[in-house]
């Protein structure tokens, strides 16, 4: 029995690459993702339960770029920011930024798909993000964690191919660029804090040297954000400066929450 349809407009290619969306809207029905081709990529969400939709998402890309082949291949991964609503993962596998096509993975909120942390390879040609899975708890954190494939990482024969598994968190810290040379501007971005709650910035280590110095110290933003950057100069050359972000629990008590570690080297 046909429990509900869809028809896309001409050229859409509406449910080519589709998955379950979980309870995006909470209303105790599940919803369905769809990739949509129009303009650089879209994702919408949908649901079976009222037949309407409900999110549409259109990706921009890079000027110049044929195709980052942005959101194909996406997998829901629990709601990680605790903001209510489900969030995604939404590979990208010709993205450029760690060589050509080498691939990417958004980690975006499924409120709005803000994105709160990017999976890079590492090297060239991989296909990062063609394949992604998650669902299961591996270090007992009490948080789904992600695996992603790139098929391509070995281009030779035989193509091997390769499986990343990653620990999702509870707070995002991410550097950009990590290896910068004198000149650039490294931004320091916190994600998925609880907003109008405070959260840090601390540098931990540089260059083998333990430190506490907190370089940033303010509330998130309405968006659970926080930012910092700074530009390197010729003093820094030749260093490496680890950092950590810090959160006020949700709950505004209890134990702090803390992201990952990030190691900028200075080139």
């Amino acid at each position: 029995m046909l429990l509900w349809a869809r028809k896309g407009a001409a050229l859409e290619a509406l449910g080519a690459f589709m998955s379950d969306a979980g309870d995006w809207n909470n209303d105790g029905f599940g919803d369905v993702m769809t990739w949509v081709q129009q303009g650089d990529g879209m994702l919408r969400i949908y649901s079976p339960a009222t037949r309407q939709m409900l999110f549409e998402y259109a990706y921009t890309q890079a000027s110049g770029k044929i195709t980052d082949d942005w959101g194909k291949f996406f997998r829901r991964v629990g709601d990680v920011d605790a903001d209510g609503v489900e969030d995604y993962a939404i590979g990208v596998q010709f993205d450029d930024h760690d060589g050509v096509d080498s691939g990417r993975v958004d980690l975006v909120t499924g409120r709005d798909f803000r994105v709160l942390y990017r999976f890079y390879p590492g090297y060239d040609k991989g296909g990062f993000g063609r394949g992604l899975a998650s669902g299961q708890d591996l270090d007992g954190d009490g948080i789904k964690d992600l695996a992603i494939s790139a098929p391509y990482q070995r281009y030779s024969i035989p193509k091997s191919g390769k499986v990343f598994v990653y620990a999702l968190n509870d707070l995002y810290l991410q550097a950009e660029p990590m290896a910068p040379v004198v000149g650039d501007t490294v931004v320091v971005d916190l994600r998925a804090g609880p907003p109008g709650l405070l959260g840090m910035v601390v540098l931990t280590d540089a260059s083998g040297t333990p430190l506490f110095a907190p370089l940033l110290v303010a509330p998130f933003d309405v968006n659970g954000e926080l930012q910092l950057s700074a530009d390197v100069d010729a003093s820094l050359s030749g260093l490496d400066f680890t950092l950590l972000g810090l959160s006020q629990n949700r709950k505004g008590r209890g134990p702090l929450m803390d992201s990952l570690r990030v190691t900028v080297s200075i080139q």
